[in-house]
């Protein structure tokens, strides 16, 4: 079997949106933690 093109690109599709939704977790959590140890 001829290695398949489309697993490489599932992956780099995940990986995308993997990196996607990561810097969207750190950009929700950045904030919130200094302002609840202010406010705490």
């Amino acid at each position: 079997m001829e290695p398949d093109s489309t697993d490489e690109e599932i992956s780099r599709v995940k990986t995308l949106e993997y990196n996607e939704w990561w810097v969207r977790r750190i950009n929700d959590n950045i904030p919130k933690p200094s302002q609840r140890s202010v406010s705490q």
